[in-house]
């Protein structure tokens, strides 16, 4: 017979799961710690780069954890097979539409493009999506495959060193990803993200 003392929350411990949304925040501080030291043009990159993935990964964790969490819990104000309604639904909907239901049942906040943190989180998930279907398309001296990645490139890189003339040429991505700013914002915006976390879903 078990251990009394083995529960949680007075009830039997069956299983357990990783809080990826916490794996992501830590990655991407260590990343933006790495990239306040001296490291080379390439490195910033990477680093910059793993930023934006282990972000753009990080919404869509936490919403899944407080589900999960929820549900384990009993938590009072879910409809009795509401989870896996959600669950059965998610691969036709997107992240935004899976909020916005989820927030109209537990309360929170709705999810509006126009304001922060939301806004923020799209021109992230904006250049993830980006560098995972790069199509190597040749551009021109601060051209851009989209009106979002300009304002982060004028934004955080400015206009190009390079002539382009000769071989002194430069992309968007060595532009963009090339500056320890980005980083710096993605953080922040992670962070301020954190700890709102249980007003943004309640």
């Amino acid at each position: 017979m078990p251990d009394k003392n083995d529960s949680c929350a007075g009830k039997p411990v069956r299983g357990a799961a990783s809080l990826m949304s916490h794996i992501f925040l830590t990655g991407c501080r260590n990343f933006v710690a790495e990239l306040k030291g001296p490291v080379s043009q390439l490195r910033r990159v990477e680093l910059n780069t793993a930023c934006v993935m282990f972000a753009a990964s990080y919404w869509e964790a936490m919403l899944n954890e407080m589900i999960a969490i929820s549900k384990i819990a009993e938590d009072p104000e879910l409809r009795p097979g509401f989870v896996e309604s959600l669950r059965d639904a998610e691969r036709r909907l997107t992240l935004q539409d899976k909020w916005n239901l989820w927030v109209s049942v537990v309360g929170g906040i709705h999810w509006d493009s126009s304001v922060e943190p939301f806004q923020s989180f799209e021109l992230i998930v904006a250049l993830r999506n980006e560098l995972v279907h790069y199509k190597a398309d040749f551009f021109g001296k601060d051209e851009t495959p989209s009106r979002k990645i300009k304002g982060l490139l004028t934004r955080f890189a400015g206009s190009s060193p390079a002539s382009f003339l000769d071989d002194d040429v430069s992309t968007w991505v060595s532009d963009l990803l090339g500056r320890p700013a980005l980083g710096d914002w993605i953080l922040e915006h992670l962070d301020a993200v954190e700890e709102k976390r249980f007003d943004l879903l309640r």
